[in-house]
């Protein structure tokens, strides 16, 4: 049967009833990184009768033993001279090449050197770190922390970053103003108009201090509008098209006199003849075509 066990360097518990009922088990070591042995680990162990420790009796007293191990507690305890190395602390000794991001941005630690310390005094360079927060980086943020276990000792220390906004990418007018339509001399009506902003984080939010161009009365010329919206000194432009037409009647019963009129020159001459549409809009026919 089983008559000696070594727990390799770097557990840090021994879990429950882990060798219980080992009666042939004479010998057992132990590691310094070990902090816990939990109940019952070494109950029906009879035959137990040297512990080998690899760190001091003071380091050993402040093991948590649990019930139940009463043959682990009446061997014989040799221990090492030696205290164990343990990690004390982590630092930034590289800061990462880049520092300044852009909301939606995660946490780049490309050129970050990370040294350990331990309770020699000796150090070293360490990888296997963690990042928080790991995500997509907001506005909120303005450190990144660092955690780094080593046999069960964890430390953390923390690296400065700054977060812009997100920056913005395009605009589209997402909902037709309720006017397209107009007449020379009127200006742009952006009545129900819906204006959607979209950002670098792939986010999008409707605006409202957008300007449009023209400012000044349509002319017949005029078949786009214009939007433009700054943020951030970025500018996106984005633009509707409108219908302008040369004029409007007040009384739908004149585009019969007008057509009288345009009648009687037709096939004789080359000059423009003005007609009415169904909405009262005045638009300019020739005898060629409009």
């Amino acid at each position: 049967g089983l008559t000696s066990v070594i727990i390799p360097n770097g557990v840090t518990d021994i879990g429950y009833e882990a060798f219980s009922g080992c009666s042939g088990l004479e010998s057992v070591t132990i590691p310094a990184s070990v902090r816990l042995i939990d109940g019952n680990v070494f109950d029906g162990c009879s035959s137990l009768s040297d512990v080998y420790y690899g760190s001091t009796e003071e380091w050993w007293d402040g093991i948590d033993i649990s019930g139940g191990n009463e043959p682990l507690e009446n061997a014989t305890i040799h221990y090492s001279l030696t205290p164990p190395k343990t990690l004390e602390s982590i630092a930034v000794t590289t800061p990462p090449i880049k520092t300044a991001y852009v909301a939606g941005e995660t946490f780049d630690p490309a050129g970050m050197i990370i040294t350990a310390t331990y309770n020699d005094a000796t150090t070293a360079v360490v990888t296997g770190y963690d990042l928080f927060p790991a995500t997509p980086l907001t506005t909120s943020n303005r450190t990144v922390t660092i955690s780094y276990t080593e046999d069960g000792a964890t430390v953390t220390t923390a690296v400065n970053i700054t977060v812009e906004p997100p920056l913005l990418r395009s605009i589209a007018v997402t909902t037709q103003p309720a006017k397209t339509v107009y007449a020379i001399g009127e200006t742009f009506d952006p009545a129900g108009m819906v204006v959607t902003a979209t950002y670098s984080d792939g986010s999008a939010a409707a605006v409202t201090d957008y300007t449009t161009a023209p400012t000044a009365a349509l002319t017949v010329s005029d078949t786009a509008i214009t939007i433009s919206y700054t943020e951030n000194a970025v500018t996106k432009t984005a633009t509707v098209n409108i219908t302008v037409k040369a004029g409007k009647v007040n009384y739908l019963g004149q585009s019969k006199i007008i057509r009288r009129l345009c009648e009687a020159v037709n096939g004789l001459y080359s000059t423009p003849c003005l007609f009415v549409d169904a909405e009262g809009y005045i638009s300019v026919e020739y005898s060629g075509g409009a």
